[in-house]
């Protein structure tokens, strides 16, 4: 007679996503829950209140876009294979993000009749960005909604101008 060898998990089954990223207002949010012990597959169920625009998939995710602040709890279960099951009360965090701001060093000076690029960049707030200029910049020289300056200057001189930054909210 042949004799099969099946393997036997004796671990304990338990939840190891006990901690999750902080979110944003208006951001996307994606968590994948973590078990180990027990028998694979895993089935994952919640009790309670996630923010809302956030989701539950029984697979093991949480993910959408937040939309309020505040701190969610809920409890989640996992159940393996054999019927074996564990819990764990825990919570998500929905802040909101940092003060806008532009976060670009001065300008490089640009040569005439040569092309000239420079990315501004900016942080906190509601991503993406969107960029704008108040006063003149050199003939030849735009700035593009996405933050970059870019073109070939046409004449010498100084131009004084101020750049705006808005996100979305």
């Amino acid at each position: 007679d042949a004799v099969k060898l099946v393997p036997v998990n004796n671990s304990e089954l338990s939840i190891t996503s006990l901690i999750f990223p902080e979110g944003s207002p208006g951001q996307d949010y994606q968590v994948s829950l973590t078990a180990a012990g027990g028998q694979p597959p895993y089935l994952w169920s919640i009790a309670g209140i996630l923010p809302a625009g956030l989701t539950f998939d029984d697979s093991g995710s949480i993910a959408g876009t937040p939309q309020n602040e505040g701190t969610f709890n809920f409890t989640l279960t996992v159940i393996d294979q054999q019927a074996n099951q564990t819990s764990a009360a825990l919570s998500i965090s929905i802040s909101p993000p940092a003060p806008l701001l532009i976060s670009s060093q001065a300008l490089s000076d640009a040569r005439v009749n040569e092309n000239y690029q420079a990315q501004l960049t900016a942080s906190g707030g509601y991503p993406p960005y969107t960029w704008g200029l108040i006063g003149t910049l050199p003939d030849g020289v735009n700035l593009n909604t996405a933050g970059v300056l870019s073109g070939i200057p046409s004449q010498a001189g100084s131009w004084d101008f101020d750049i705006q930054v808005s996100d979305q909210q």
